[in-house]
């Protein structure tokens, strides 16, 4: 009946499978041009001898801004060995205090007293070097050591 020019029910089917056929058939070949496309994008640049690939590039870059701010976070020794001196200073005073919290007798107490006021003068003197250097690092704002403790 269809080669009649008489249209069926069959016929019709027919017509709307082959029509999907092929767009099947289109959609496979541009799923295997972009695999194709994928496959060479993520090959290592020794295997093409080209540009690098992206992932690669992308991997450089973050290894680059890492070490550029490790090397802007870096603290100077002598800023390092500052702090170490104020952290030895602060534990000698709190350890005078304890020993004048357990005093026996005036005159005890008053030795205490003068060693608690030279480790306190140390301590305050190492404290404002401390703020100085910081104050002086590049691209960074001062901070207070003690407040980060």
């Amino acid at each position: 009946m269809e080669q009649r020019g008489i249209v069926t029910e069959r016929g019709d089917i027919n017509r709307e499978i082959v029509a999907k056929n092929g767009l099947l058939w289109q959609l496979m070949a541009k799923i295997k041009q972009l695999k194709d496309w994928l496959k060479e994008a993520v090959t290592p640049a020794v295997q093409r001898e080209e540009k690098p690939s992206i992932m690669a590039q992308l991997n450089q870059y973050k290894k680059e801004i890492k070490e550029a701010k490790e090397t802007i976070q870096a603290e100077p020794p002598a800023l390092v060995e500052l702090r170490a001196r104020f952290n030895t200073a602060l534990e000698n005073l709190k350890r005078v205090d304890r020993r004048m919290k357990s005093a026996n007798g005036i005159d005890e107490f008053d030795k205490i007293m003068v060693e608690r006021r030279k480790a306190y003068n140390e301590n305050s003197a190492l404290k404002s070097e401390v703020k100085k250097a910081e104050a002086s690092l590049p691209q960074r704002k001062p901070r207070s050591w003690d407040l980060e403790q």
